[in-house]
């Protein structure tokens, strides 16, 4: 992690440090989705044919399948569309109207 901020009170003659980090793995693309979950892609090769998905508690490595905008490992699918990304398990919505960080920060 990367300190991205510092900031310094003074509050009753103490020193209290406040420290921001930056908590993004690296090589890794930020997704924002609704109900403030987010999750992050980390692209594995040059290929771009698999890759992991990072949860805040959890990592998931994921295939691409015969859908080249669709990623899999049979259980949890990642399907990136022209407007947003979802994260299915099975049947389940998990993470819903998903952009990347980038484009989120553009909108």
């Amino acid at each position: 992690p990367h300190i991205i901020m510092q900031i310094i009170l003074h509050l009753f003659g103490l020193q209290l440090y406040i420290i921001e980090v930056d908590t993004t793995p690296d090589d890794s693309i930020k997704y924002v989705c609704n109900q403030k979950k987010y999750f992050f892609v980390r692209y594995i090769g040059d290929d771009k044919k698999s890759l992991w998905i990072i949860f805040p508690k959890r990592e998931i490595k994921l295939e691409q399948t015969e859908i080249s905008n669709v990623f899999s490992n049979g259980i949890t699918k990642l399907i990136f569309n022209k407007k947003t990304t979802t994260v299915k398990k099975e049947d389940s919505i998990l993470y819903s109207e998903c952009a990347s960080e980038i484009e989120y920060n553009i909108i």
